[in-house]
């Protein structure tokens, strides 16, 4: 596949950022989670009253807004608030670069480890009529060339969208907002050059990468009509490429049901991960380990994931790209949506686990307990960071951050102790098969509740060396794969719904999909793999209703649809997943059983020692929000085999700002059995491990 990448003018001198130490994942193995503040607003700079919370608890990463040289929406502004466009002239521009240099750097000394800006490569302000906004910066464009701007572009930017002007609502910053918003395309040569021109003034200033917004890609500009063909040819042999689309490299619909619309879907998300090295590029000069954070957006909502998928959006794609930090913008904060039911977003985490991305999880909730249950969320996912909006409850931020400082060996370089493998894949999206998604969040959610310790697997983990540690491999509804991702499977313990494996990764249906063939749950045994129609035979249809209102986004309308669903009864039949599972690994794989709480498990075994840590998160906040819970403290007891040819020599429990306590445990057929003390948000069981015979 090829990219335009237009790199306009000559790199002006600045020192080198200091290396931030914000390392990006490797798929399967933990890393150490980051404090992470969001701190938007035009007076960030400058403000003694921010660094005085900065210094007295200062996050590893720190978000900041409009705070650039050059705007990435208007061009010139008046300020840093963003939303001011003005034409000041270059030298005060120039002025801006030192003084955000001086910014970062005594943010840095405050001691925070990393700093990143706002851009927003899906949004162009102004109006092309009264030459306002970005076109007044275009019109004055040789006289802020100090910039290094480069030549003029000689296409304006109205030819550079993906489609016409809309309003601004319902973001309009001000009433009677005069300008307009246009979403140019990223794959113009022009307005990519402008974004890296944007990049590398933001390393001048010292920052260590961008927040990247939006990343709406869905267009047929020229020069996507121009870049597509390359696209097809650069993934299909020639005889593939007439055998499946008839030699024609017209771009398809995004809401097709067919190989042309996916393809095209892919090609968007592939030009999100081709702006994103664009913008590295150009940065690199400066700071060789500048980063990029593009907003994903919520990845727990069906239909909007749905709408993301085929608008430029797919974190495997994007790590392509670089794009190793991912934020996913959800909707609704997380909490308990009654005394026996929770929501939350630690399957992200382990989505982000399963590929290498270390996600950002914000959700706008507030409050104090919100805040410790993010950052319970974060400490257990594996790697990524809770977005706190603002630096209030600096101490809940400083003891996670000395937490962190004070246990690296239990949070970085482990791998997830799960014996049941759930398959998510975002693909099937593009395919045009939504229920995937449905019915694999709903599962996950009954997983949580019945604490089945289970891995996210992509359709890339479908193979024998990543298979190996998952006793039973759930497929739902996951209608695309590989011929090799099918013999991978031959032989496994499974749970396959729907129509999984009825088609190849090009949308042709199979003569004879062996998964198809597969017994129903009646005659289940251990190792047999089986099928069911749907996973709603199994799982709760509350589960299925909870994961469809998460789609509503009025708050008010949502937390009503909640609030009845976890007002019903649970069905007698809950449990028939969990014991089906139970039947196909030939032994019990729940490890607890409070439904107020969710855990997740990891391991490391090296050499004649090994560690297995149990991180237990208790949502005790309610979704309306609120310093009040139904949800309070209480003990958990965990009970899960060791590793095979491993024995538990100790058990201890941590939590942030408490001393570690050595815990009783005792062995039996099920394995080790011990009582995590009451806790109101978070405990890390730890069990340290000798091997037989060591």
């Amino acid at each position: 596949m090829k990219h335009i990448l237009f790199i306009a003018g000559t790199l002006l001198f600045a020192a080198p950022a200091p290396a931030s130490g914000i390392d990006g994942g490797t798929p399967g193995k933990t890393v150490t989670p980051l404090t992470y503040v969001l701190a938007y607003g035009g007076d960030v700079v400058g403000n003694p009253e921010m660094m005085r919370e900065l210094r007295g608890a200062p996050p590893d990463l720190l978000h900041v807004g409009h705070a650039l040289p050059l705007n990435s929406i208007w061009g010139p502004t008046a300020d840093y608030s963003g939303w001011k466009p003005k034409l000041v002239p270059p030298e005060e521009i120039l002025a801006r670069r030192g003084e955000l240099r001086a910014f970062v750097s005594e943010v840095r000394a405050a001691g925070v480890r990393a700093v990143i800006c706002y851009t927003n490569p899906s949004i162009l302000g102004g109006d092309h009529e009264t030459r306002g906004g970005f076109w007044a910066f275009y019109d004055h464009w040789d006289d802020y060339a100090a910039l290094g701007l480069g030549p003029k572009p000689e296409t304006p930017p109205e030819s550079w969208m993906q489609r016409g002007r809309r309003t601004f609502d319902p973001w309009t910053p001000e009433p009677d907002y005069p300008f307009w918003r246009y979403e140019p395309c990223v794959n113009e040569p022009a307005w990519r050059a402008y974004q890296q021109v944007v990049a590398r003034l933001a390393a001048e200033c010292g920052y260590d990468g961008v927040f990247v917004d939006d990343c709406i890609q869905e267009c047929r500009h020229p020069a996507c009509q121009k870049l597509f063909p390359d696209f097809l040819q650069g993934r299909y042999a020639a005889d593939e490429l007439a055998a499946l689309f008839g030699g024609g490299f017209a771009m398809g619909a995004p809401a097709g049901r067919d190989l042309r619309a996916a393809e095209t879907c892919l090609f968007w998300q592939d030009s999100i991960a081709g702006h994103l090295n664009a913008l590295k590029d150009a940065a690199r000069g400066i700071n060789p380990d500048f980063f990029a954070v593009p907003n994903w957006g919520a990845v727990s909502r069906v239909r909007g994931a749905v709408g993301r998928a085929r608008s430029g959006k797919d974190s495997r794609v994007w790590l392509r790209g670089g794009g190793a930090w991912q934020m996913y913008e959800e909707a609704h904060p997380q909490g308990h949506l009654g005394p026996d039911d929770v929501f939350g977003y630690l399957l992200q985490y382990k989505y982000g686990l399963s590929l290498g991305v270390r996600p950002v999880i914000i959700s706008y909730g507030n409050g104090r307990r919100y805040t410790e249950l993010g950052h319970a969320e974060a400490a257990a996912g594996g790697g990524g960071a809770f977005v706190q909006c603002g630096a209030a409850f600096p101490e809940i931020r400083l003891k996670w951050r000395s937490f962190y400082g004070a246990h690296p060996e239990l949070f970085s370089g482990l791998e997830a102790f799960a014996p049941v493998g759930l398959v998510l894949s975002y693909d099937e999206i593009r395919f045009g098969n939504e229920n995937h998604l449905r019915e694999a969040l709903a599962v996950s959610r009954a997983l949580f509740r019945r604490h089945v310790p289970f891995a996210v697997l992509s359709k890339e983990d479908l193979a024998p060396e990543t298979l190996a540690g998952r006793g039973v491999v759930i497929l739902p509804d996951v209608r695309h794969l590989s011929d090799g991702q099918l013999a991978a499977l031959a032989g496994r313990a499974l749970l396959v719904s729907g129509k999984s494996g009825a088609f190849d990764l090009s949308m042709r249906e199979r003569a004879a999909n062996p998964l198809a063939a597969l017994a129903a749950p009646e005659t289940s045994a251990a190792g047999v793999p089986v099928r069911v129609a749907s996973m709603a035979e199994l799982v709760d249809r509350r589960e299925f209703e909870i994961v469809d209102a998460l789609d509503e986004l009025d708050e008010k309308a949502f937390l009503e649809k909640v609030g009845k669903i976890a007002a019903l009864p649970r069905a007698a039949g809950e449990d028939r997943l969990c014991g089906l599972l139970n039947a196909l690994a030939g032994r019990e794989l729940s490890i607890a059983s409070d439904a107020t709480v969710q855990t997740m498990a990891y391991r490391r075994l090296e050499g004649d020692r090994g560690t297995v840590t149990v991180h237990a998160v208790r949502y005790a906040v309610a979704v309306r929000g609120g310093e009040e819970s139904e949800v309070g403290a209480a003990p958990l007891r965990v009970t899960l085999p060791p590793p095979e040819g491993w024995r538990v020599e100790k058990a201890r429990v941590l939590a942030p700002g408490a001393e570690p306590a050595v815990l009783p445990f005792t062995e039996s057929g099920a394995g080790v059995s011990c009582e995590i003390p009451a806790f109101e948000f978070y405990a890390l069981l730890e069990l340290a491990l000798r091997r037989d015979g060591g």
